[in-house]
């Protein structure tokens, strides 16, 4: 069985102290997903960056520079990143996948995404 959380986010590129962290927006697969055994495993998300506005309101664009995965609470590699986007609001996001190759071992696992910007 596979469980997944999220760690907290990376604060990084705070102009002025005035941003929040990068974060995820969406992870799969979903909390309590069963995976049969050496099964290849394919984790995928959207990470949100940050958008700062100066006080002449000129905004400060922070992409995600990368994603890091967790297994068990420890980093395991690096996400692939999809090509930065923007929202409506001009908040830039990342699509995000990675593999986990062969599957894992049997047992509870513990998956998270942190993004960095």
């Amino acid at each position: 069985m596979l469980l997944l959380s999220v760690p907290d986010s990376a604060n990084a590129g705070c102009i002025s102290g005035r941003c929040n962290a990068p974060d995820i927006d969406t992870l799969t697969p979903n909390s309590g997903t069963v995976f049969p055994a050496n099964q290849n495993i394919s984790v995928a998300g959207l990470a949100l960056g940050n958008i700062v506005w100066s006080p002449v309101g000129d905004p400060y664009t922070f992409v995600i520079r990368r994603v890091d995965i967790y297994l068990d609470g420890n980093v395991v590699g690096q996400a692939t990143l999809g090509p930065t986007q923007y929202r409506d609001d001009e908040t830039p996001y990342n699509d995000f996948s990675y593999t986990f190759i062969g599957g894992l071992s049997v047992g509870v696992h513990t998956l998270g995404a942190k993004p960095f910007d």
